[in-house]
């Protein structure tokens, strides 16, 4: 199969990683079932059902929804992970991070609220921003994919 050529049929594709490149800037929101690696800048919401990595370098300005979230770059806008949210030393995050497990490492900055709790907790919070007290959590979960939905500021 060439470099545009399909999968034969009958065979199903996992979803790959995807890469956002230094110089590139995408305005809008970001969809993946796979894993994506911010190395640019993205203006808007980043949906993922694998991990999302920011890159040192790389810049998101709105919201992360994901099961994983590393960060090496900056990030100005709520980080909710189902399992982990991790800050990297030179990293930023000014927004509040919701994760069952968060780390921040030497030299990463945080300018938000961290909330955690088991994942169980988690998965049976509120689905809809009209519904939900505080943080406004919403987490990737057996809701499809339609209900999911992240929290408006207000």
């Amino acid at each position: 199969m060439g470099i545009l050529g399909s999968a034969q049929a009958g065979t199903s594709r996992n979803p790959g990683l995807s890469i956002l490149a230094a110089g590139t800037r995408l305005v809008g929101d970001v969809r993946s079932e796979g894993d994506f690696r911010i190395e640019g800048e993205v203006e808007g919401n980043v949906y993922v059902h694998g991990q999302v990595l920011i890159a040192p370098g790389g810049v998101v300005r709105g919201d992360i929804l994901t099961r994983e979230a590393i960060v090496g770059g900056e990030v100005r806008g709520q980080v909710m992970a189902d399992e982990l949210v991790r800050l990297h030393a030179g990293s930023t995050v000014v927004g509040n991070v919701v994760s069952p497990r968060v780390a921040v490492e030497e030299g990463g900055e945080l300018n938000g609220n961290i909330r955690t709790a088991k994942p169980e907790a988690l998965k049976s919070a509120p689905r809809s921003p009209e519904h939900r007290p505080g943080l406004g959590l919403s987490v990737l979960d057996d809701a499809p994919r339609e209900e999911r939905r992240l929290p408006t500021a207000g």
